[in-house]
């Protein structure tokens, strides 16, 4: 039994059409005829197809070796490495792989939740950059008080004022933010904001 070509596209569009191990992109152009799209990417069997394969020694049926459960999606590099080097690449340790993929996905992917924060302490303000977000929110600002040429320190008891006229801005802001907790380490997350509970991530310091 092969695996069907629904099951094939399945994990395709499950894997994104990148290799589980490096990330490479699956599918590109071909380099004479830009118009032809070429499939450089391998399904992968975890458990082999077959019991004299990689990873074989298996109680699983033929139609559970070439279910969605037991494959991945490899460049043809890694998938050479996995099969001639089981012993480093089990089944448990694939398996995992292939889970820290479809996570690395879904947060690539997928929307950043809106981070709820409330703001206490302030080292500098962006008075445009904030006067935008109150009328966007529909706030009033009162900027009697300030000196767009005077710096935040040299206001004294003015910066008072400036406060209470962003107050209710700064208590709506939102900033859409990866969770802590669903955070998977790889170059792609360069630059994105992370949210995190501060008791949540003193508890993890000290674990």
């Amino acid at each position: 039994m092969a695996i069907s070509e629904k099951i094939s596209k399945i994990i395709w569009g499950q894997c994104a059409a990148k290799c589980c191990i490096c990330k490479k992109d699956l599918i590109k152009k071909n380099e004479k005829n830009h118009k032809k799209i070429v499939l450089i990417g391998e399904i992968a069997h975890i458990v082999a197809a077959k019991p004299a394969g990689p990873r074989g020694d298996s109680k699983l049926t033929q139609e559970e070796r070439d279910s969605i459960d037991n494959l991945m999606l490899l460049c043809s590099d890694h998938h050479k490495e996995i099969d001639d080097s089981p012993d480093d690449y089990s089944i448990e340790y694939l398996i995992e792989i292939k889970n820290k993929h479809l996570k690395w996905i879904e947060n690539k992917f997928s929307q950043p939740k809106p981070w709820k924060l409330r703001f206490s302490i302030f080292f500098y303000l962006n008075i445009p950059r904030l006067s935008e977000q109150a009328a966007r929110l529909n706030h009033k600002v009162d900027l009697e008080y300030f000196d767009k040429n005077s710096s935040l320190h040299s206001l004294g008891y003015e910066l008072n004022y400036l406060m209470i006229s962003f107050e209710n801005t700064l208590k709506n802001i939102e900033l859409n933010a990866i969770p802590l907790d669903d955070l998977i380490l790889h170059e792609s997350i360069v630059g994105r904001l992370v949210s995190f509970d501060r008791n949540d991530l003193e508890q993890k310091i000290l674990m």
